[in-house]
């Protein structure tokens, strides 16, 4: 029984690779991994513009941010969805601070349940 309807699509190969860059942003040592161009999509942003080079460790060779992890993941998923989705438990005042560090105009969704 296939998986999917419609054909899968041709397996990459060193011609037809992804351009995009996979980058991993270390946030109080946890762990993310991205895209470049997921990141790209909000250029007046810390982590859209070039300014994030400031925070790139060579020996690492990833982005070093002395921030909140947990909060860090929904950021993170605001570059991948364009809303903000926040801990209910969090509230809105932890999250506000997070747009004069480059957030910018954002979509507040509502609330995710952090059950």
């Amino acid at each position: 029984m296939p998986v999917a309807n419609m054909p899968m699509p041709i397996a990459p190969t060193e011609k037809n690779k992804r351009a995009d860059e996979l980058i991993v942003l270390n946030v109080s040592g946890r762990r993310f991994e991205t895209w470049r161009n997921t990141l790209d999509r909000y250029p007046d942003t810390l982590l859209g513009s070039s300014e994030k080079e400031f925070f790139y460790n060579e020996e690492t060779k990833e982005y070093f941010f002395d921030r909140d992890a947990d909060v860090f993941r929904a950021v993170l998923n605001f570059y991948r969805t364009g809303k903000l989705h926040y801990p209910r438990s969090d509230g809105w005042k932890k999250w506000k601070r997070y747009s004069r560090v480059g957030l910018g105009d954002i979509t507040i969704a509502s609330p995710i349940n952090d059950d």
